[in-house]
């Protein structure tokens, strides 16, 4: 026979009569407290807003700074100041307007793009605002910065529209230069029109009023302002400090105002404004609805007084024994009457079945992990014995460098003593080695393929100094440099000087080491670059063992290093293929 349920609801309300009759009494003088965390919250909500505004406004500056780093770096820019003569640098001339034009159609806020060198040759995009970079030329050093930077308001759009700044970048000279010529630099300036940057970045909101604020003036705004309204919010402009929302009132009514930096360098301060009313509403119809709900509980709760005693002791006295009971293996709770009691039980009988379930999976991962140890102690066996191959390769090629010594036969000396210090590095090296060591390994290997193939192949290298004692993974470079031998140079007969660069730098804005070791072979397709960068992150190795050994490196920086390192490949087929690894400047080697 089925037990008839219940709700518990209604005897909460009776156990809670006489406190709810003096609760009562002080709700009306709460209200102001609730009103005033309203209040707080709104005050988050809003600050959260805000920051999603910012980080809208910090992503289109940081599309600017990166379409000048893409433009002061693409190939095209760096062979037209380097490498081309005046007749060449003319009939490029169009194409580099246009590529500069695509630029500025994909980057919001961007009206035209500026690019000089040294000697003060330039290259711009037309548009007829060439006079705002060559003002700017004067007023700023543009060849002596090291940074990049946002000048301020030009002054032809201080007091008209559109209101335009500069961000300039310095771009080093990457593309190969003559032997003995000097290192050179550009500079890419991108004319920035400060209103149509913040158009629509708080779209659909119409509470909303974004203002743009530059020397105490108000240069842009999203809504109409009469001049009262100018005065407070210039005022509150220059008055606001930090990033916590102020509260201002603006012709009688109060405001939420917050700022956040444009630019550091030129001044900028980027603001919007919303009614507080906009996050109460609602809050003043509440001191009403709390009236007329005490009034209705009282009268409901008063009739259910006398159930109280029976109708929830005797169950839940009855789950208490059950619970008590658990530890001398009874794995369920038993039903009860009360509703709501009835879910609680059902919810421990769950978590009960579930610990059960999760006991049995740690057994099995108990010996999974046994299973795992042995698989470790045999690997740990294989690996001492194959330690007693590589004396007999080095005694034997001991005995050949003494022969060919003998016999004076010098390049075979000479290939057969790099090849066995190349070995004697692979084999005996530790996990982690100095750049410098590193860097000694890989010219071996090029001194052996100079001995087999002269004047084939060349290496260049530009090793910042502070960066050759830093500690790498081993076993880096050799296998990128024989991966660009064997894939991005083979069969690739087109051009002439086969050359592999090697560059080392530390970075000015982590300080993490920087490593790029560039071809200028075949180049890789797009999609099987896209099919190596998806092996590099986690996939399965690939049946064809084509650029294994940039999926290797990948996947032993990721072990050695964790997320820590990162690694990237860029290529133009035809023309180059580069890969670049990052250090941070405090990483751990995690093995």
């Amino acid at each position: 026979m089925k037990k008839h349920s219940y709700s518990i609801y209604r005897h909460i309300v009776v156990i809670v009569l006489i406190p709810f009759i003096i609760l009562t009494l002080l709700l009306l003088g709460t209200y102001e407290v609730y009103r005033a965390s309203m209040f707080g919250r709104s005050q988050e909500e809003f600050a959260l807003q805000m920051e999603q505004y910012r980080l809208r406004l910090e992503e289109r500056l940081n599309n600017i700074r990166n379409t000048a780093r893409e433009v002061g770096y693409s190939e095209a820019v760096q062979k037209y100041f380097v490498q081309m003569n005046n007749a060449q640098r003319a009939d490029n001339y169009i194409f580099l307007r246009n590529l500069f034009n695509t630029f500025i159609d994909a980057t919001p806020g961007v009206r035209a793009i500026y690019v000089v060198d040294e000697s003060g040759a330039f290259l711009d995009s037309g548009n007829n605002l060439l006079h705002y970079f060559q003002r700017a030329g004067v007023e700023y050093d543009l060849d002596g910065q090291t940074e990049g930077f946002f000048t301020d308001i030009l002054p032809e759009g201080i007091n008209a529209s559109p209101r335009y700044c500069l961000y300039c970048a310095p771009v080093g000279v990457i593309t190969p230069i003559s032997l003995g010529q000097k290192e050179r630099f550009l500079t890419c300036a991108l004319l920035v029109d400060v209103t149509e940057l913040l158009a629509e970045i708080a779209p659909g909101e119409p509470p909303v009023c974004e203002l743009l604020f530059w020397q105490e003036r108000i240069l842009a705004s999203s809504r109409a302002l009469n001049a009262g309204a100018k005065s407070a919010l210039v005022a509150a402009a220059t008055a606001v400090g930090g990033t916590a929302p102020w509260q201002i009132e603006v012709a009688g009514e109060p405001y939420f105002f917050q700022t956040a930096a444009f630019s550091t360098e030129n001044g900028l301060v980027y603001a919007f404004s919303m009614p507080v009313n906009h996050f109460m509403e609602g809050t003043d119809r509440l001191k009403s609805f709390v009236l007329v709900g005490v009034g209705g509980c009282v009268a409901v709760v008063a009739v259910l007084m006398l159930l109280l005693r029976r109708s929830i002791s005797r169950p839940i006295a009855q789950i208490a024994q059950d619970m008590a009971h658990i530890t001398t293996k009874q794995i369920s709770i038993g039903d009860t009457n009360v509703v709501e009691l009835q879910n609680l039980a059902s919810g421990v009988n769950h978590m009960l079945s579930r610990l059960t379930e999760s006991q049995r999976q740690e057994m099995e991962n108990m010996e999974k992990i046994h299973q795992l140890e042995m698989y470790k102690m045999q690997a740990e066996m294989l690996a001492l014995r194959s330690q007693i191959n590589p004396h007999f390769l080095f005694n034997t090629l001991g005995c050949v460098i003494g022969m060919a010594m003998h016999y004076r036969v010098e390049p075979l000396e000479q290939i057969v003593t790099a090849l066995s210090d190349s070995l004697h590095y692979a084999l005996r090296a530790p996990d982690e080695v100095t750049l410098r060591e590193e860097i000694d390994h890989l010219q071996d290997y090029m001194r052996i393929l100079e001995i087999r193939m002269p004047d084939k192949y060349r290496l260049v290298v530009h090793a910042a100094p502070e960066t050759l004692e830093k500690r790498v993974l081993s076993l880096l470079l050799q296998p990128l440099a024989e991966n660009a031998v064997q894939h991005g140079f083979q069969g690739y007969e087109k051009r002439a000087g086969r050359t592999i660069y090697l560059a080392s730098w530390m970075d000015k804005a982590d300080g993490g080491l920087r490593l790029r070791l560039a071809d200028n072979g075949r180049g890789i397709e797009a999609d099987h670059l896209a099919g190596i960068l998806e092996q590099m992150n986690g996939g399965e190795f690939p049946a064809q063992k084509r650029h294994i050994a940039l999926i290797n490196i990948a996947r032993r920086l990721r072990i050695a290093y964790g997320d820590q390192c990162h690694m990237g490949i860029r290529s133009k087929p035809g023309y180059y293929t580069c890969v670049e690894l990052q250090f941070p400047a405090e990483g751990r080697f995690l093995r």
